[in-house]
Parts: structure tokens; C-alpha cells; sequence
């Protein structure tokens, strides 16, 4: 999901808002009442927000929960996490 971030002014604070934002109907999960998503992958890409003004920095986080009803593993969460962080980087040549 890429979320606007230009009035974001800390990472801690874009993490305070996911908190209270998207996140927010997925507070309490158990064993017995998983989470329905297996990772969350947000970004504020600036440059999708910007209009004409000059692009901030682009943040990522990636969200996994205690108990998803459907299981991941720890690699391939490391493997789509890392395609994300490289989203728009140009290759040196």
C-alpha cells in the first residue's frame, strides 16, 4: 500500500499512524482468531505524491503478524522485502 508521506515528520510518527490507521482493526489477534493477511508491505513513495515539488525519501516497512491464518516463511518474506527496498533504485552500471 502506498500511503502519502509528506506531512509524516518521523519514522516512529508514520508508524504511530499505521498504528491508528490501517492497522487498526488488527490489534488483537490469537491462535484462535488469526489475522487474515499473511505481510503487510507499506511505502510512501514520494514521487507518486509529490505533483510538481521535488520528491522527499522513500520509506518501507514491512508488517508480519503473531498469527496469520495463512503462514509465510521467513524467507520469502526476506525475498519480497527485498524486491520492495529496491523499488525504483537504478542499477550502477
Amino acid at each position: 500500500m502506498n500511503l502519502p508521506g509528506q506531512h509524516i515528520e518521523s519514522f516512529e510518527r508514520w508508524i504511530e499512524e499505521l498504528s491508528d490507521g490501517p492497522l487498526a482493526d488488527f490489534q488483537s489477534p490469537s491462535a484462535d482468531e488469526p489475522d487474515p493477511w499473511s505481510a503487510l508491505f507499506f511505502t510512501n513513495y514520494p514521487w507518486h505524491w509529490a505533483g510538481n515539488e521535488p520528491a522527499g525519501r522513500p520509506t518501507n516497512i514491512v508488517v508480519t503478524p503473531l498469527f496469520p491464518e495463512v503462514k509465510i516463511s521467513p524467507g520469502e518474506i526476506e525475498l519480497l522485502s527485498e524486491a520492495l527496498f529496491q523499488y525504483g533504485a537504478m542499477p550502477a552500471e
